[in-house]
């Protein structure tokens, strides 16, 4: 279990410019009783982070209010089972919160599935497997949630944010589409309509903690199997399929994936064909997630509700026509995440 005596300490920066700098990493380390030497930047979407060999510091960017410390109350409902960081650290400056992990042992396995051979990326994924299970087994304190997606989802809020949101709030994300100057109108009542024909699929369902985000830059490898979890900043209350979202995603374009989840792929990255079987794997080792009699219709609403927000993330007058491309294909063609999930569709 994560240990809940992190100390938590009121450090503060005089200039906010240099807050996100090594210095302050190095400061935070040293005021904590850590080690300084040797610490290395490391690559993340929503933070500042730098490693040494025993701890990670994050730094949050403010962008999603709380969301260290949702990660530190998260990890501290998850079992053994689910391999993860301890919380060594923890505290505040000024608005922008900061971290100190336990480093665990690893690379991501985004870096060396190509390397495994067939054996153990079968094992991998049966070991992943085991993992989701755990993690949705986790209990659930009453009235938990994730505050920066509720943020996002209120109506002055940023649904730019509302990253994994619950289907039962598309609405929200239907009229900050329409909103958006240059969205075809047409194309999103047709969404509407879509999510809409669907929503029955999504009765009854019993919310599980879930992470929201596995895909292989949030899994560690080490040795012969998965190390560590990381990331669940973005973990909350949802059905345990919705996780599945983003990991077909990735396995049918982990490029495309990785690039609009804001990660740099690395030059060895793994490849749509070399991910194919990943979906069939789950499906046998996890086959409870898939057993829901209307999961395509589910799947397709997971996807729908991505892309609605990644409208948001559109700058260009090209990316904005992909981005409703892919929603418009999704309308025309539904149930193509389904067949790839399973040999039995």
């Amino acid at each position: 279990m994560t240990r809940l005596n992190a100390r938590i300490s009121p450090i503060t920066v005089v200039d906010a410019a240099r807050i996100d700098t090594v210095e302050t990493a190095r400061r935070l380390l040293s005021a904590s009783g850590f080690p300084t030497d040797e610490l290395e930047p490391v690559e993340s979407v929503a933070n500042r982070v730098w490693m040494t060999h025993k701890h990670v510091v994050r730094i949050s960017s403010g962008r999603f209010r709380n969301s260290l410390v949702h990660e530190q109350r998260v990890l501290a409902l998850l079992p053994e089972s689910v391999p993860h960081a301890n919380v060594a650290a923890a505290g505040q400056m000024d608005d922008r919160e900061w971290q100190i992990l336990e480093r665990i042992p690893g690379v991501p396995l985004l870096h060396t599935w190509l390397r495994l051979d067939q054996s153990r990326r079968r094992r991998a994924i049966a070991q992943l497997a085991e993992i989701m299970r755990a993690l949705h087994r986790a209990p659930l304190p009453e009235g938990f949630h994730n505050p920066w997606l509720e943020d996002a989802l209120r109506a002055d809020g940023h649904p730019e944010n509302a990253l994994h949101a619950p289907p039962h709030q598309y609405r929200l994300l239907i009229e900050a589409a329409r909103r958006l100057p240059w969205t075809d109108a047409e194309l999103v009542s047709s969404v509407e309509s879509f999510i809409a024909e669907r929503l029955d699929a999504f009765a009854g369902d019993v919310p599980v903690l879930v992470h929201t985000d596995l895909h292989f830059a949030n899994l560690l490898w080490h040795e012969d199997g998965i190390s560590g979890v990381i990331d669940f900043e973005g973990a909350q209350p949802q059905a345990a399929d919705m996780e599945l979202d983003t990991i077909l995603r990735f396995t049918s374009d982990p490029r495309q994936s990785l690039t609009l989840g804001q990660h740099t792929a690395p030059t060895a990255a793994p490849t749509a064909a070399s991910l194919a079987e990943v979906p069939v794997w789950l499906d046998t080792e996890y086959p409870e997630l898939v057993a829901h009699p209307h999961f395509a219709e589910r799947l397709d609403v997971y996807e729908a509700l991505w892309h609605l927000v990644q409208l948001h993330h559109a700058h260009v007058d090209s990316s904005r026509e992909g981005r409703q491309d892919r929603l418009a294909h999704l309308i025309e063609r539904p149930g193509r995440r389904f067949q790839r999930l399973s040999s039995r569709a």
